[in-house]
């Protein structure tokens, strides 16, 4: 369980805990600070299901690389990626 928290700790990094005071000052109510927060998380979510159906249909390791390949040139992926 320790090494498992390190972990999340290091991906998540500690700009979770500098936001939401830097969000709440900049909103100016608690009220409209959730509403942000609401707004940016379906955002995320958004991103998320994207590259969940681009990793269904190209069912292939690669990651972003596979993504990228099937919609540009292999000479342009190298540069784009």
């Amino acid at each position: 369980m320790e090494v498992t928290t390190i972990i999340v700790g290091g991906a998540i990094g500690s700009g979770i805990f500098q936001a939401p005071s830097s969000i709440a000052s900049s909103v100016g109510s608690p009220g409209m600070t959730l509403v942000v927060w609401f707004v940016c998380g379906l955002l995320a979510l958004c991103g998320g299901l994207c590259i969940a159906e681009l990793g269904a249909m190209m069912p292939r390791t690669g990651g972003q690389y596979v993504y990228l390949r099937e919609a540009y040139r292999k000479r342009w992926v190298t540069f784009i990626y």
